[in-house]
């Protein structure tokens, strides 16, 4: 179309100009007009036209937006306006990689717009294109040198690429021409956070640059221009450690102590210094001597300090000064009463048995002194009685002593005598449960913190521990009744826990509704902190300019190093996990189903199978008339919250989630994404390899096992895997990648058949039990024949199994053998763990989806 076709007569063109003044106002149906007074004239005016679908877009109106948009783009290709209204759709939408094709054609048309240029920086740095970042804020410099953003970012944009002396120059000569500036204005430079924050970005510059030297150097040069003296001192020490300078390392971190003496990685920074390593058992007497001398010091001029109170007991061999240290920290803390107590020394019982049997003993001895004397040992001479309540924390410790130990049975009868003693504390409560959690008995734990929870309604902390073992129990609508207690707002209105993103609540649902079955519900939990992990993403677009306008460099790229990495998260990993496990399940389900229905009539013929049968549909009638109740009353919960303008689900319990057409694509996404992201955990890799093992696409499940193994050889699970890949038909396989697989598998089986692999791996691990029961798993995949062979085996209790051992071989038992052989096996297990509810009844209990499908 003629270029004159698209020139607006004066009067238009004024119009036009006022547009994006209308936009700034959210005069959103004036703008429509004034594109319509001017598309009357112009019809075919493309950029009227583009700014007509930016206006709808404003109006949340998508499809006329896009409509128009593209409509103006034919009317004028050769138009940045166009273009650039193209890309704003894309982005608003969060297409951020469309947004910048856009703005790449629009910036073709007209190179030096700002504002064309800055949107596309800002989609470069969120889509992590540096290169183009770069060369975009090139541009930007050169066209603004007088705006420091464009010194700032452009710096930035060398250091993210790893050219650190490029970005050191050019942070370098924005400094001297901002110094010369403000020499002749003030005649000197000024100490200012801007001044002061611009100095320490150029010092860690050339810290990552390895240049040591030139950073302590700039730093001292520049001192009295920061105003971050706590940063400055960081910074310093840290640089002073990476250049083997020990000792101005510690003449720093003994001046960061004495700021703020209960930071630990302060402590640990100034051991590193005194080339002391995190094996504080392993010292020699004059280390020990220095660092006793050292905290003395500390001590006399901290001396209500908590850390330098329990640091000393790190250091100090068992022994009379050890036992010194340690009655003077516990004997204070436990007349207060200190409810943390034993969490602050329960480094001892991961780290140092020896010490921990010295505190056990210890405490003991204070428990029986002050039931014979009321006095601590060594004490007994002095006129005043210790409190009573003393005693109480005395036995909550041995209690926890006693749990931590692994004897439940008597940290629980500790856990009687302190109620006995004072029945109001609360904390009795919640140890109570604790134990019992750590000892499987997850119901009681439940009931006990609940109980816990009822001593004081006002305890948040209280509500969300009860919620989450509630959850933990599978008791779903007892724990969000109790949750619901603390989440109305001030009109007594629900707050939704998903909107809050509550990810602890959402993880400890999703993992409960998979438990149960529920697969549904556990998906639209779990993909709701997926979503939650997608809108962190999102979030930082907003920080892009911010962070620059607000001159925050270090912290701006500390917090793109960190959206780097945020999918590496636990919580992300976690819910991924589950959402894998449940579309494995949603795959298996048919052959699940049908093995149960195999089961349920195994038997029975004649009238009796008829009879089992239509009991059976009879069942499955009622059961699917009051899914259809509550189904109609959730449809009319969210009819009347749509008619009332408040947020609705139209899927609340995940049914369409259930109905996947391809369970094992969407698990896919899932294992992928973990294996970019986690793939420093060995679940990642077991769960892709259950995942492409499924889908045959056996060279990605052949690279998880060989992870797997790489972390953990003798890992039960990945040996399993290992055998079944060795069993693969490799006529299955595509030509093109069957000799790959056949070669890369040699490096797993090291040429041995699955047999011998098998006989080797329990060779290696004799003792273990879980590796033992992979074996004889093993040998019934290799030999289907051999099960009852196998039988022994795999029933078999020995003394060393642990409770999650016992609970993991439980349902193959079941599986394989049936309910009397489990019955037995988990008789054993009770015998040894009378507490965990796995192992509570001799009859078996079906598993939840047996249980779902009965």
């Amino acid at each position: 179309m003629p270029l004159a076709s698209q020139t607006l007569g004066t009067k238009e063109s004024n119009i036009f100009k006022n547009l994006s003044r209308l936009h700034e106002k959210k005069q959103y149906k004036r703008a429509l007009r004034d594109c319509d007074a001017i598309l009357k004239v112009k019809k075919d005016h493309g950029e009227t036209l583009a700014m007509k679908g930016l206006t709808y877009n404003f109006l949340d109106k998508k499809k006329e937006a896009y409509d128009f948009v593209t409509q103006g783009i034919k009317s004028n290709m050769m138009s940045p306006i166009c273009w650039h209204v193209y890309g704003l759709l894309y982005r608003s939408d969060g297409n951020y990689k469309e947004a910048k094709k856009c703005y790449l054609l629009a910036m073709k048309r007209d190179k030096n717009n700002l504002h064309i240029l800055r949107d596309l920086a800002l989609l470069q740095i969120q889509l992590r294109d540096i290169p183009g970042y770069l060369r975009t804020r090139k541009s930007l410099l050169r066209l603004k040198q007088g705006n420091p953003e464009s010194w700032y970012t452009f710096s930035m944009a060398w250091e993210m690429l790893g050219h650190y002396s490029e970005a050191i120059d050019v942070m370098t000569a924005f400094e001297e021409i901002t110094e010369a500036s403000e020499k002749l204005k003030l005649g000197k430079v000024q100490a200012s956070f801007e001044a002061g924050e611009r100095k320490l970005y150029i010092a860690r510059l050339y810290q990552q640059a390895e240049r040591y030297q030139d950073a302590i150097d700039f730093l001292d040069n520049n001192e009295h221009v920061i105003v971050d003296k706590h940063g400055l001192k960081v910074m310093k020490a840290d640089i002073f450690m990476k250049m083997e300078n020990y000792e101005a390392a510690k003449v720093l971190y003994r001046e960061l102590i004495d700021t703020n003496p209960e930071n630990y990685n302060f402590h640990l920074s100034l051991q590193s210094a005194y080339k002391i390593g995190s094996g504080l058992d392993d010292l020699s007497d004059d280390q020990v001597a220095e660092l006793e001398k050292l905290y003395d010091e500390l001590r006399k001029a901290h001396p209500r300090c908590s850390a330098l109170k329990t640091i000393p007991l790190r250091f100090h061999k068992v022994g009379e000064t050890f036992q010194k240290e340690l009655n003077n920290y516990l004997q204070p803390a436990l007349r207060k009463g200190v409810p943390s107590l034993f969490a602050t020394l329960r480094f001892f019982y991961e780290n140092s048995p020896e010490k921990a049997v010295v505190i056990g003993d210890t405490v003991k001895s204070y428990y029986e002194s002050l039931k014979a004397c009321e006095h601590f040992p060594g004490n007994e001479s002095e006129e005043l009685a210790e409190p009573a309540l003393s005693l109480l924390w005395v036995i909550l410790f041995l209690a926890q002593h006693h749990d931590q130990l692994g004897d439940p049975a008597t940290a629980l009868k500790f856990i009687d005598e302190a109620i006995e003693h004072t029945p109001t504390v609360v904390d009795i409560y919640s140890f109570r449960a604790d134990i019992y959690q750590n000892a499987g008995a997850i119901q009681k734990a439940a009931d006990a913190m609940d109980e816990c929870r009822e001593l004081d309604l006002a305890d948040r902390y209280l509500n969300t521990k009860s919620t989450i073992l509630s959850m933990n129990a599978d008791r779903v609508e007892k724990a969000i009744a109790t949750v619901d207690l603390f989440i109305t707002d001030a009109d007594g209105n629900r707050v939704s826990l998903s909107e809050m993103q509550c990810v602890w609540f959402e993880q400890a649902a999703t993992e409960s509704y998979f438990r149960t079955g529920d697969y549904g519900k556990s998906l639209k939990k779990a993909l709701s902190i997926n979503a939650h992990f997608e809108e962190f993403v999102e979030d930082q677009f907003d920080f892009h300019s911010y962070c620059m306008r607000k001159l925050t460099l270090r912290a701006y790229r500390d917090l793109l190093t960190f959206e780097d990495r945020l999918y590496s998260h636990k919580n992300y990993f976690n819910a991924a996990c589950v959402i894998v496990k449940n579309y494995l399940e949603l795959y298996n389900r048919p052959l699940k189903e049908k093995l149960a229905e195999e089961i349920r009539y195994a038997g029975l013929s004649g009238s009796e199978l008829q009879k089992a049968k239509n009991k059976w549909k009879k069942q499955q009638r009622k059961k699917q008339q009051e899914i259809e109740k509550k189904r109609l009353t959730i449809e009319k919960e969210q009819a009347q919250k749509k008619k009332a303008g408040l947020p609705f689900d139209d899927d609340p319990d995940g049914i369409a989630l259930e109905k996947v057409e391809n369970p094992l694509n969407e698990a896919a996404k899932f294992a992928s994404s973990l294996e970019k992201w986690c793939g420093d955990r060995i679940q990642t890799h077991l769960l892709s390899f259950e995942v492409f093992y499924n889908k045959k696409i056996f060279l990605r499940a052949l690279r998880a096992v060989k992870k797997s193994l790489a972390m953990d050889p003798s890992h039960y699970l990945a040996h399993y895997q290992a055998i079944q890949l060795a069993l693969v038909d490799v006529s299955e396989i595509d030509e093109s990648v069957r000799s790959v697989f056949v070669e890369q598998l040699k490096s797993v089986t090291k040429g041995l058949s699955a047999a011998d692999l098998n006989a080797g791996f329990s060779k290696s691990n004799p003792d273990s039990v879980l590796a033992q029961f992979s074996v004889a798993r093993a040998e019934l995949l290799i030999h289907p024949e051999s099960k009852d062979a196998q039988k022994d085996k795999i029933t078999n209790f020995p003394a060393n199994t642990t409770r999650e051992e016992g609970e993991i071989i439980l349902p193959f038992i079941r599986k394989i053998y049936g309910d009397e052989e489990a019955a037995i096996f988990q008789q054993k297990a009770h015998e040894k763990y009378p507490l965990a509810d796995a192992f509570q009844n001799t009859a078996i209990e079906p598993t939840p989806e047996e249980s779902k499908n009965e």
